[in-house]
Parts: structure tokens; C-alpha cells; sequence
């Protein structure tokens, strides 16, 4: 899911009760992304454009 800020959202979905599955880090092609398992157990991978 492309968001504006992965980093805030990859925060807020901590805060809310999601496992991390990868940090938010930069990609080579310009993303930077990251990935958490939400309380239901679905995987949601974060993506936002470097700005």
C-alpha cells in the first residue's frame, strides 16, 4: 500500500498493536518501505516515494 509517510504509518500501526515484519528502510529504486502483520494477522507492506 503506497502511503505519504511509510514511516508514520509503520509507527502507528505498532502503536496500534501490529508485529513488525521489516523496519522502514530505502530502496534503491527511491521507496522506502516497510511491513508489519496487523491483530487479524494480515501482512500490510507500506511504501511511500522519497521526496
Amino acid at each position: 500500500m503506497y502511503v505519504e509517510y511509510a514511516d508514520a504509518v509503520y509507527k502507528k500501526g505498532l502503536e496500534c498493536g501490529a508485529t513488525s515484519l521489516a523496519e522502514p528502510e530505502d530502496k534503491a529504486c527511491g521507496e522506502r518501505t516497510a511491513e508489519v502483520k496487523d491483530t487479524f494477522g494480515n501482512t500490510w507492506a507500506l511504501g511511500a516515494l522519497e521526496r
